[in-house]
């Protein structure tokens, strides 16, 4: 029979007791780089956001100020028509833009943001393989 060498339980406890505090200290800064990588990504989407609605508000006004001008500027019906046939274009074209805009901007932050849920996971499984 082959002799086993064992670590004496008072040993194993010392051994466990130093490394405990640091196993903690060294997840919790891995979870706090983490939630830095995910604020960082979160609020980039929401700062981009922002300027989008930001620039549309100010796009919106300068249309609607100009817009109004031309109205006043409108002496018969046939006028009217060739305004208002000539202003509801450019209003589409406006929306379809801010649309792909915001829709880039929801794809990018959620790419992101699934890059770091990726990458958590990944290390995880890394460092503590699947054992069924």
């Amino acid at each position: 029979m082959e002799k086993r060498s064992t670590i004496p339980f008072s040993a194993f406890q010392e051994i466990t007791m130093y490394k405990l505090p640091e196993q903690l200290a060294s997840a919790n800064q891995a979870s706090v780089e983490t939630l830095v990588t995910i604020v960082n990504a979160a609020f980039g989407g929401v700062e981009r956001l922002a300027a989008l609605n930001l620039n549309a508000v100010r796009s919106l006004f300068e249309n609607s100020t100009t817009n109004a001008r031309a109205l006043i500027a409108v002496k018969d019906a046939q006028g009217l028509a060739s305004l208002q046939t000539r202003l509801a274009q450019p209003g589409i074209d406006k929306a379809a833009v801010y649309s792909r805009s915001l829709y880039q901007i929801a794809a990018e932050t959620q790419e992101a943001l699934s890059e770091v849920i990726k990458n958590q996971v990944s290390e995880r499984f890394e460092s503590r393989p699947f054992q069924p």
